[in-house]
């Protein structure tokens, strides 16, 4: 799903799109998986599987799908964007909650990814705020690294076009693209 153009300011111009991690499926997909892996192992050692252990399997199937289900609508409904002003986010399937941080607020930007979240290239980005918010926290995100550098490249940015502006030159720094 992609991030909605009329919530941007006027001129406000998209940086990046960001998508968690499919790592955020988490302990659902390995139900989904070890669910399935129960069916197939039982219809291969039983010929002729008994009505009630059949209807127990698409329980279980239908349990473990609507979990899956429940998770990756949530993942596809969250959206983390990084504008030339502004760190967007917005989460929720029914109900929707929608943060925005401006990057002249940001003070710092760190990411931490543990040795396996390293193998497949996930992570956790830190970002820190100014003033009374904690900053945030995003979790399961694709190429920590490369989303701190981003931000931060961008943060640097921002603070220049405020120092341009707060002394009256015209100075205009080039944006970098990222493609996720």
């Amino acid at each position: 799903m992609s991030f909605p153009r009329r919530l941007l300011s006027d001129g406000e111009e998209v940086v990046a799109e960001l998508r968690h991690h499919w790592v955020s499926l988490g302990w659902p997909l390995v139900a989904m998986i070890c669910a399935l892996a129960l069916v197939a192992g039982v219809a291969i050692v039983f010929s002729n599987v008994p009505l009630w252990l059949g209807d127990a399997q698409l329980a279980l199937l239908l349990i473990v799908a609507a979990w899956l289900a429940v998770r990756w609508a949530r993942r596809s409904a969250t959206s983390i964007v990084l504008t030339d002003r502004r760190l967007l986010v917005r989460t929720g399937v029914f109900g929707r909650k929608g943060t925005a941080i401006r990057l002249d607020q940001i003070t710092g930007v760190s990411y931490h990814q543990t040795m396996v979240q390293r193998m497949i290239g996930s992570g956790r980005v830190l970002v820190e705020t100014a003033g009374d918010s904690a900053g945030a926290t995003f979790y399961n995100v694709r190429r920590p690294a490369a989303v701190q550098n981003l931000v931060t490249e961008q943060t640097a940015l921002q603070h220049e076009v405020n120092a341009g502006q707060r002394f009256g030159s015209s100075y205009a720094p080039q944006q970098a693209v990222y493609q996720q």
